[in-house]
């Protein structure tokens, strides 16, 4: 018998062993770490895309009007016939006249941000879309709101 102890049995501490809990965590960091990696974001546009109508033509509110259907556009707050939408990039006259637009607008329009009226059809593809988009981003609207109609109308 031991005098230490008093006649109590001695238990032994269960050990722990660290090797194989910092090898499950390692493994577990290394998984997240690969799935947070990505070479690049891929958006798959859906081929049946339909984007969201009115059957409404009421105006959102007075911001300017860029008309895009069938592949033409028409920027109706300059009154610019429809031009063929791979030709607006590189129409310096049609750039230049938006320009002296959005410099003449009166300042108190540009307090929250220039802003455009964008009305495509249903038919419009999305590439289109994104393409106008940016280019009136580039001119140097601010605000973009989008009307879709199921199918665009000319005015008479």
């Amino acid at each position: 018998m031991d005098f230490l102890s008093n006649g109590k049995k001695k238990y032994s501490l269960a050990t722990l062993q660290l090797a194989p809990i910092i090898d499950v965590f390692i493994i577990i960091i290394i998984f997240f770490i690969l799935g947070s990696f990505s070479n690049g974001v891929a958006i798959e546009v859906p081929s049946l895309l339909k984007l969201p109508t009115s059957d409404l033509s009421e105006k959102v509110d007075i911001s300017p009007e860029v008309i895009l259907f069938k592949e033409k556009v028409q920027f109706k707050f300059i009154e610019e016939k429809e031009l063929a939408f791979s030709s607006v990039r590189n129409n310096e006259v049609l750039i230049n006249k938006v320009k002296t637009y959005l410099q003449k607008l009166d300042a108190r329009l540009k307090i929250n941000g220039t802003s455009v009226n964008l009305i495509i059809d249903e038919q419009t593809d999305f590439k289109s879309v994104y393409d106008i988009s940016t280019f009136l981003r580039q001119l140097g609207f601010e605000n973009l709101s989008f009307i879709t109609l199921k199918e665009y109308r000319k005015e008479k």
